[in-house]
Formats: C-alpha cells, sequence, structure tokens
C-alpha cells in the first residue's frame, strides 16, 4: 500500500484538483437536506477531522479523511462521514470527538455496526474499477441504510436528493455563484441577496422583488416583481 506524503489520498495517493483536498462541505443548497428516519436534519457542514494536539495529522479510514459536521450549536449529536472500503457512509453518534479519533484508530469499519454509531446513508460505490477513485463524498448519489444480516448496506430502491459540495471556493473549479466574488479565504463575498457557502442560494419568493431575478428564468423572482 501507499504511504501518502503528497497531500493526496487514495489507494494511489491521488490529489485531488489543485493538489488539495477540500477541507470543509456543505449540504448542496439546490438540493435536499439529509434527515434520518424520523425527519430529523442532519448536520448541513462537514469539516475534516485531525487531532487537535497534531492538527496537520488528518483521521482516516480507507486512505480517506473523516468529515464531522453537528447538527446545531451545542448538539452532543455529531455526524460523521467516513469510507468503509468502497462507499462512504454518514452516521450519526454521541460520542466526542476525541472518542470518534479513538476509535479510528481500531478502524472504523470494524465498528461501523456497533450501537454508538447510527448510521443513515451509504452513498454509491467508489472506487477505481468505475473511475470514482476519490478523496472526498463530493457530488456523490446517496442511498438510505438497510440492515442485511448484520452488515449495513445502501438500500438501492431508496436514493435521496441530497449531496454534498465543497463549501471553500477558488477561481477555477468551485467558484461563487450569481457574480459572487472568491475572496483569499475561501469564502464568498455573495451579491443580489444570494446566501449560502457558494452563493447558490437566491432570495426568489422571499416577499422582496430582487431586479437581478426578475426574469423569465427565475419566474419573475418568484412572484415577488
Amino acid at each position: 500500500t501507499c504511504s501518502c506524503t503528497n497531500g493526496g489520498f487514495g489507494v494511489f495517493c491521488k490529489p485531488n484538483i489543485n493538489n488539495s483536498i477540500c477541507t470543509s462541505m456543505t449540504s448542496d443548497a439546490g438540493q435536499d437536506r439529509f434527515s434520518d428516519d424520523k425527519g430529523n436534519l442532519l448536520a448541513t457542514d462537514y469539516t475534516i477531522l485531525a487531532n487537535e494536539l497534531e492538527p496537520n495529522k488528518i483521521i482516516q479510514s480507507f486512505y480517506r479523511p473523516f468529515f464531522v459536521g453537528t447538527r446545531q450549536e451545542g448538539s452532543p449529536t455529531l455526524d460523521i462521514l467516513n469510507f468503509a472500503g468502497r462507499r462512504w457512509y454518514l452516521s450519526s453518534s454521541e460520542l466526542s470527538k476525541d472518542q470518534v479519533i479513538e476509535l479510528a484508530q481500531i478502524g472504523f469499519e470494524t465498528i461501523v455496526n456497533k450501537t454508538f454509531y447510527e448510521v443513515h446513508f451509504v452513498s454509491e460505490p467508489v472506487d477505481v474499477v468505475n473511475l470514482r477513485e476519490i478523496s472526498t463524498p463530493i457530488g456523490l448519489q446517496w442511498f438510505r441504510r438497510k440492515r442485511l444480516g448484520e452488515f449495513v448496506v445502501a438500500d438501492s430502491t431508496r436514493p435521496v436528493d441530497a449531496s454534498l459540495t465543497c463549501s471553500l471556493c477558488n477561481t477555477i473549479s468551485n467558484t461563487c455563484a450569481y457574480d459572487g466574488v472568491c475572496q483569499k479565504d475561501g469564502t464568498c463575498d455573495c451579491k443580489y441577496g444570494t446566501t449560502g457557502p457558494l452563493c447558490s442560494a437566491t432570495p426568489v419568493g422571499d416577499g422582496t422583488c430582487d431586479d437581478y431575478f426578475n426574469k423569465r428564468d427565475f419566474d419573475y423572482d418568484g412572484g415577488d416583481c
């Protein structure tokens, strides 16, 4: 196996575009939010998990980084994204980040079915064979999980209209929408009342006429104009 030293991930240490991995992801604003079977919304934003004492040491599983997110300020629940050999899992846990890091050293694939993790979603396959040997779950199709004996697998009959996108902008592959300007720190300066990490959430239908969206393509600002 490869020991990656070039900032890359995966079996062959392939770097992401621009030779860097996206360290912060968010639910695509143009799609649904991830929610559990009870309708509880999962975290919107996820950041890469690293050892606080060694910030450059990224916690990994099968050569891919862990990502964690919290549902709301003060919530004890962590939502966790991790790779388990061929697919990504989106799970929740009441464990602390330190406990997740400790268990990650054991190997998440051996504990994913334990009681302190509840798997909600499983991604499409990601491997060398189908050329999706990538470092993050950005843009993948997700499915609700189902139990197959003692294993948690993707329920192909229940795809969800929710996905993840990188929340850090750049001027090449992840630009800010609607004339937003990408700042040096990777955040967007949004225009025309748009919001979100990449300015993709429009103010259409908010009750105020926005001239920029007063066009047929936007149903004349959702009927506001």
